[in-house]
């Protein structure tokens, strides 16, 4: 007999919750530069940033985290 998954199936918390905790991103090494370069950036209003980066490296997070305070 097959038994229907229960609720997190004993996991301790939903794997696959919306995050919406940017205001404290897992910042570390060059993402945290990226933050200060991109925040000085925008105190002194310089006209263009560009972040780049290969799929998966945290673009997404570093931007979220340089607007949440804004």
């Amino acid at each position: 007999m097959i038994r229907a998954p229960r609720p997190l199936d004993g996991l301790n918390a939903n794997p696959f919750a919306p995050r919406g905790d940017i205001a404290d991103p897992y910042v570390f090494g060059t993402r945290g530069e990226a933050i200060a370069k991109l925040l000085q950036g925008i105190r002194d209003r310089e006209v263009l940033h560009v972040l780049t980066g290969p799929t998966g490296v945290g673009k997404s997070v570093v931007l979220n985290a340089v607007l949440a305070p804004l």
